[in-house]
Order: structure tokens, then C-alpha cells, then sequence
């Protein structure tokens, strides 16, 4: 009785206890908020999302019998910070813009913002290079994740992916592997208005070491208690 209780107890401390973001991957997100904008509206429509069509290489469709295909989707931010492949739950509508317009309305405490992955951008040339970060559950039973895009601007409404990789140290094999999978499985990304988009209060933006000076990481923090409280009331 005494060993299923302490079972018990084990199982609810890491489901519910917060593990801090791997050393490896702090060290590999090289990308920081700057704390001003990025200008990338000179480069990028960014008034609404970009869509993706990717190849699923493991989902099968109970239907066809075919491994199925799906979309993924980015925002991108004006203050550095983007969002990539957006988790949605029930109830929600059924399509992408009225989500993320629901979202808009529902404000910082929709559940966007704790999941979904999200991170930060640097603009180089006509590339943007993107790093995000994602931890499904957020216990330590989940292993942190992070990974990197590069981002060519086709033109103002259109961009293409040209790279990506693990936040993590890869074999000669696996960049080469990861190389030839971009190719295959993406097509470009292509631009989706919206009237209205969900504000930049992803969950990395919290923490300290994503941000370049701690300035402005306060200055950000004092913003959402304000935001948290105006809502409350």
C-alpha cells in the first residue's frame, strides 16, 4: 500500500512540476528579442499567417491508406518573436483564421500561448532565420525540443523553406538528411490575411534569457501583469 502511494505521489510531482529549459538548448537558441522592432514589414507582409503544405511521411489516412499530408502554419511578429504550427483545442471553428481571430478575442489566457511553437527571428539579406521551442506538456517526462528554420522571401506575400534543423548537435549524415527532406516535403509558404491577429504573448517571451538586455525583459513582464490585471477586473 505504502509503495503504491508513493507512485501515486511521484506521478502527480512530475506531471505537474515545471522543468526548466535544457542548458543545450538555451546555448543553441541564439536568436534574442531585441526589445524594438525588426523592420520586417519592409521585407514581408506579415499581416496575417503563412501556410505550408507538408508531407507527412508517418500518418496514414484511415481512408486512402496513403501516408496523409497537412498543413503548418507561421506568424510572424514585428518585435522579433514568431509562432509556428499552432495547436488548437476543442471547441474551437474549423478553420485557421477563425481561430486565430478567436484567439485575439479570448486574449493572453487562450491556451495559444502556453503551447504551439514559439520563438524568435533574425533577418539576414532576404532570409529569415527562425528559432523556436516547444514542450508539449511542459513536465519532466517531456523532453524540451527546439528547432531552426531558414526562410527565403520569395516575394512580399510568399516565402520558402530553404533549411532546417534540430537545436541540437547533428551528424554530417542528419544535416544532409534533413537537406533533402526540405525539399521533398514543403512547399512555399503562402500568405493568408487576417483583420485581426492574436498579440505577441507567447510563453518564451517570460523568460529571462530569450531577451538580449533584462531591461527590456522587465519592461515586457510589467506589461502582461498589467494586461493579466486589466483582464481580471
Amino acid at each position: 500500500m505504502k509503495i503504491a502511494v508513493v507512485i501515486i505521489v511521484l506521478n502527480l510531482f512530475f506531471a505537474c512540476s515545471y522543468k526548466p529549459i535544457s542548458k543545450d538548448i538555451r546555448e543553441r537558441f541564439t536568436n534574442k528579442l531585441e526589445g524594438k522592432n525588426t523592420n520586417i514589414r519592409s521585407l514581408l507582409n506579415i499581416d496575417g499567417y503563412y501556410q505550408f503544405w507538408e508531407r507527412g511521411e508517418f500518418l496514414k489516412n484511415n481512408r486512402t491508406g496513403k501516408l496523409d499530408s497537412f498543413f503548418v502554419q507561421m506568424l510572424f511578429y514585428e518585435d522579433g518573436s514568431f509562432v509556428y504550427s499552432f495547436f488548437f483545442r476543442q471547441p474551437f471553428p474549423p478553420d485557421v483564421d477563425s481561430c486565430l481571430m478567436a484567439i485575439a478575442r479570448n486574449g493572453i489566457g487562450d491556451e495559444f500561448y502556453i503551447g504551439s511553437y514559439w520563438g524568435a527571428y533574425k533577418i539576414d539579406g532576404d532570409t529569415i532565420v527562425a528559432q523556436y521551442i516547444n514542450n508539449v506538456s511542459r513536465s519532466y517526462l517531456a523532453p524540451w525540443f527546439g528547432g531552426e528554420f531558414w526562410l527565403k522571401v520569395i516575394k512580399y506575400n510568399e516565402i520558402k523553406i530553404v533549411h532546417m534543423a534540430d537545436l541540437k548537435k547533428m551528424t554530417d549524415q542528419d544535416i544532409r538528411l534533413n537537406k533533402e527532406m526540405v525539399v521533398s516535403k514543403f512547399t512555399n509558404g503562402k500568405f493568408h490575411p487576417l483583420d485581426t491577429i492574436p498579440p505577441p504573448h507567447g510563453w518564451v517571451k517570460k523568460e529571462r534569457w530569450i531577451w538580449r538586455n533584462e531591461a527590456d525583459w522587465k519592461k515586457y513582464v510589467e506589461k502582461l501583469v498589467k494586461l493579466s490585471s486589466r483582464k481580471s477586473n
